[in-house]
């Protein structure tokens, strides 16, 4: 009998949703496995030289921080030939097989199915991170996906990681408001952690992808989520210019949210905000505002100097 394939026709405008058209003729690439779906991607994956000029910055700083990192495996491949979804990658083999787990917790940020399976077959990962937005137009941006599509993104990669010991993050994305003009409103954001949570999903991180939060709106969230979810990590992921990213902590922690996301050097933060001073919030400034308000850290001390030695050295 012929192979059954789905060919997925994006349309590139903006707004528009994705249509599925079933096939029936054995054309195109053929399934693993005879109930198998094969999605194929239709359109251009050929960029511009800038575009060429970003993803070979971005994959060299992947290289350079596993070059330099204790304890990665070494660099296989790294290449920025688009396949799929992705636009390049850095690939690391281990040497032998390793029977001793370091302390070290790595999370690994996939849009995906194929990203998380690639994922879970490192030992040093132990977290996956999906990024879910509860904006139409942003999850259809971000990861070629629709809202629905990504909710059964989500609840696959929820079963592999249970299958594998991992354990699933996921990022609630324009958790705070967006700018498209799709609908939002604080009681949403609250709904679709309640939808995401009946999954099984027991770390969620509150995201403020365009740095749009209000102390208003942050604590009303969290004073919300914070008591039903007692269960459940409710954790916070700030975009912030550096003149106001004291009050979205300090709006989140008087309302008991305790987990926060940072980098050093503020390094990072997502390319369609609006303002580019609009980025992480620094991880020595996070470290210096628990000091500075008595809040005790499980950090080593020694190992966080030499870490902001290092990425000041690759982060120039």
């Amino acid at each position: 009998p012929p192979e059954t394939t789905m060919r997925l026709k994006t349309q590139r405008e903006r707004g528009k949703l994705v249509e599925l058209e079933e096939r029936v003729d054995g054309v195109g690439e053929t399934p693993l496995f005879k109930d198998q779906t094969t999605f194929i991607f239709e359109g251009s994956t050929i960029m511009t030289n800038d575009e060429k000029k970003t993803v070979a910055y971005h994959e060299g700083g992947h290289a350079l921080v596993a070059y330099l990192s204790p304890n990665s495996d070494p660099i296989h491949k790294v290449t920025i030939i688009p396949r799929e979804m992705a636009l390049g990658m850095v690939v690391r083999l281990p040497e032998r097989d390793k029977h001793m787990e370091h302390k070290d917790k790595l999370l690994a940020i996939i849009a995906n199915s194929r990203g998380a399976e690639e994922a879970v077959q490192y030992d040093e990962i132990s977290f996956l991170g999906f990024p879910f937005s509860i904006s139409e137009t942003f999850q259809l941006r971000n990861t070629n996906k629709t809202i629905k599509q990504s909710l059964s993104e989500v609840e696959a990669i929820q079963n592999l990681c249970l299958q594998k010991n991992k354990e699933l993050v996921v990022y609630i994305s324009m958790g705070f408001g967006n700018p498209y003009g799709d609908d939002y409103s604080a009681e949403i954001a609250i709904d679709w952690v309640k939808k995401l949570t009946s999954l099984g999903i027991k770390t969620i991180a509150m995201s403020d992808t365009v740095g749009v939060a209000q102390p208003s709106n942050i604590e009303y969230i969290f004073h919300h989520l914070i008591p039903e979810f007692m269960n459940v990590s409710i954790g916070a992921h700030f975009h912030s210019s550096p003149t106001n990213w004291k009050e979205k902590i300090q709006s989140a922690y008087n309302k008991g949210c305790v987990r926060f996301d940072s980098a050093m050097m503020g390094i990072g933060g997502c390319p369609m905000a609006e303002d580019e001073l609009v980025g992480n919030i620094a991880t020595e400034n996070l470290v210096g505002w628990c000091d500075n308000n008595g809040i005790a850290l499980m950090l080593d001390r020694d190992a966080f100097a030499n870490s902001m030695a290092l990425a000041s050295q690759i982060f120039i």
